[in-house]
């Protein structure tokens, strides 16, 4: 028996080359009826496949460019937030650290009966039996300065101030970002996206295109008398 080294029945030729090699066999007993049941199985097999791949179409070039725009408009729209959400949270960890500073240079000038004008140093506040453990860092990489004892410590990062006075420190940020403000380019891009949409989607229930219609070039005929 001459064996085959075929990938498969993928196609016209693939099959009638099996059909070939199961006619010039003689097997018998059951072997005789698994090839009868093989050829059957063989013959009938050509329309099917033709049949399926012609129902098993790829995607369209604007489906295609609808995914694309989805997933560039889910983009210009998280990844703003998700940096604005980001820097706030590092800015409300870094003047937690600069309150937690002042706190403590606050307590050491009570404790130690200093004026508005001194000026603490780093082994004044930190340490394993002092006011803080270790000296705090800030998120974006700035430095601290702790400062005279009237004045709120800084960091070296500008967006990270606070001030002396607790109630500025309480109040609230002009938050408003780049991406409040790109309103235009997104209606833009939803316009795009409803212009491929109407350009793919009018269809019969069949798959097959309805014809446009085209009103203004309606040719109009005035009635013969």
């Amino acid at each position: 028996m001459e064996v085959h080294k075929n990938q498969g029945p993928t196609g016209r030729s693939s099959g009638r080359r099996i059909l070939l090699a199961l006619n010039k066999m003689r097997p018998e007993g059951g072997l005789h009826v698994i090839c009868q049941l093989l050829r059957r199985k063989v013959s009938g097999m050509g329309p099917n496949v033709y049949r399926s791949l012609a129902a098993n179409k790829g995607y369209t070039l604007t489906e295609i460019m609808i995914v694309v725009a989805v997933i560039a408009l889910v983009a210009m729209i998280a990844v703003p937030s998700y940096v604005k959400v980001r820097g706030l949270a590092r800015k409300a960890e870094c003047r937690q650290n600069i309150r937690a500073l002042k706190g403590a240079k606050e307590t050491w000038a009570f404790e130690h009966h200093k004026t508005g004008a001194a000026v603490p140093s780093d082994s004044d506040i930190f340490g394993p039996t002092l006011y803080i453990v270790n000296k705090p860092k800030c998120p974006t990489g700035g430095e601290y300065s702790l400062n005279a004892v009237d004045e709120a410590p800084t960091c070296s990062d500008p967006e990270h101030h606070v001030s002396a006075s607790p109630a500025s420190d309480q109040a609230p940020e002009n938050t408003t970002t780049s991406d409040q403000t790109s309103g235009d380019g997104t209606t833009a891009l939803m316009f795009a996206l409803w212009v491929l949409y109407k350009r793919d989607a009018p269809r019969h229930s069949d798959g097959e295109r309805k014809p446009k219609r085209h009103p203004a070039r309606r040719n109009i005929v005035g009635k013969r008398n």
